[in-house]
């Protein structure tokens, strides 16, 4: 795969977990993915990748114009970015608990 096709096939996902505001008597720390522009990079194996991460003291991206969860008013994200596999598949599932996961992906670099 040459460089520019590496360009095309890159995939920048959003994770947006609709979720209730809380109030903690503590400050809450940013993700460091609470950004686009900050998305942790994933691994495209053959293998399964498991990975482990919390929207507490992430923010709502601004632009953000819909979710299945129809909260958009509380609905909190963090950014991954992974470039697909040279065969054009990758399977993807998430678990939540007390929240309605949703993925987006878009296209870019």
């Amino acid at each position: 795969m040459n460089s520019s096709t590496k360009l095309m096939t890159r995939i920048t996902m959003m994770i947006a977990l609709a979720i209730g505001l809380s109030s903690h008597p503590f400050a809450q720390t940013t993700p460091a993915n609470d950004d686009c522009d900050a998305a942790i990079r994933l691994a495209a194996t053959t293998d399964a990748s498991y990975y482990d991460f919390s929207l507490e003291g992430a923010n709502k991206s601004n632009g953000l114009t819909s979710t299945p969860c129809k909260d958009l008013e509380n609905t909190k994200d963090v950014w991954f970015s992974l470039i697909m596999p040279e065969n054009g598949n990758l399977e993807l599932s998430m678990q939540a608990e007390k929240a309605c996961p949703s993925l987006t992906a878009y296209t870019g670099s």
